[in-house]
């Protein structure tokens, strides 16, 4: 039987230590993330003692659409669980339309195709195992990552290596996740957005309403949202600059999850720091950070599924720090028959908000 859990008994549950999740998506604190456009979105979990669910519940259109922003979650000693259990949940729900996404990051036992209802391909990832020692990690960048950090650092690989933590790199590089970090990312914003225009002209569109989306009320929306449990951090670099060159918002979390794990959000760079390699130092710098930290996974927030042939922008910046290809998916119900399946598939309007969901 399932029944309707409170966020507020889950953020209690998971703070002292009687419950920990798979999904970052999965907490509290980010279904009210999710939920923060829609002023009348209902936040909660469902259950049947086997697993656990979070749901952000929506009416669109005269609709109820039930977005599940990560996989179940196992409870207590379960190693896989039957999707099929998940049409269950209609009935208590109430949704008419129901969308799971299962994210690159997601770990799932068991997953597989549930018959009647929609795949998607959605958002793809690559990854960093930060389980490997930091020369591993090093050593699989590509040559022209490793050369940008040695020509920028001015040392060779055993060296820099070696000088990771040393204060000239602190120097260049810091860490701000407060209110002021807040102001710092939000003008830098302001230049990625002037970038992606004059270097992509009329492909620009999609990078452009993103970027637009996040002004700085928005990010300091975000910020009070999840900076109270540390899940969001912004890191910084700059070199012979009084201000931030280039910033990188991640969230994260290690005290919740089973396997500790960072996520890149959003970054942003003016053009000097392009030409120093400050990005690809930061990135370094992070990936260094975390693992010392005890993360395990480290995601770089989404590229495109033909990320081996990229030539230019984020993929192939990305690309250059692994090659560990996980692909996403989302999965959609439709509850009644053929027919009302048949209505969603003419719908677009459907299709868009569904997809502006998963953009969250």
């Amino acid at each position: 039987m399932w029944k309707i859990i409170s966020k507020d008994l889950i953020k209690v549950l998971l703070k002292n230590g009687s419950m920990k999740f798979e999904g970052l998506l999965s907490l509290p604190w980010f279904l009210e993330y999710i939920a923060r456009d829609f002023p009348t979105a209902k936040v909660f979990y469902v259950s049947n003692l086997n697993i656990i669910v979070p749901v952000v519940l929506i009416n669109k259109n005269f609709l109820k659409i039930a977005y599940v922003p990560s996989p179940p979650n196992l409870i207590k000693n379960f190693s896989s669980f039957d999707f099929d259990l998940l049409k269950e949940i209609g009935k208590t729900v109430g949704y008419h339309i129901l969308v799971m996404r299962v994210h690159p990051h997601d770990k799932v036992s068991g997953l597989r195709l549930i018959k009647n209802w929609f795949v998607v391909k959605d958002r793809a990832d690559l990854s960093l195992n930060l389980k490997k020692s930091i020369a591993e990690i090093y050593f699989s960048f590509e040559k022209r990552t490793r050369y940008t950090l040695r020509k920028s650092l001015g040392l060779k690989d055993a060296e820099l290596l070696r000088k990771l933590d040393e204060a000239r790199l602190g120097e260049i590089i810091y860490e701000e996740s407060s209110e002021k970090g807040v102001q710092l990312f939000s003008k830098l914003l302001k230049y990625q957005y002037t970038k992606i225009g004059l270097e992509n002209g009329k492909n620009s569109k999609g990078l452009l309403r993103l970027y637009s989306y996040y002004d700085v009320e928005n990010i300091k929306r975000v910020f009070t949202i999840l900076g109270q449990e540390g899940l969001i951090r912004l890191f910084f670099a700059q070199k012979d600059a009084s201000e931030p060159e280039v910033g990188m918002a991640l969230f994260v979390s290690k005290k919740y999850l089973y396997s500790p794990m960072a996520y890149w959000w959003l970054g942003a760079s003016t053009y000097s720091a392009e030409k120093k390699g400050l990005p690809t130092i930061l990135q370094f710098f992070i990936i260094n950070k975390l693992k010392k930290e005890g993360y395990e996974r480290y995601f770089l927030g989404g590229v495109e599924a033909n990320f081996r042939q990229a030539s230019s922008g984020p993929t192939l910046f990305k690309r250059g720090f692994t090659s560990d290809f996980k692909q996403g998916y989302l999965l959609i119900d439709v509850r009644g028959g053929l027919l009302n399946k048949l209505q969603f598939l003419r719908n677009p309007a459907i299709f868009r908000f569904i997809r502006r969901l998963a953009n969250l």
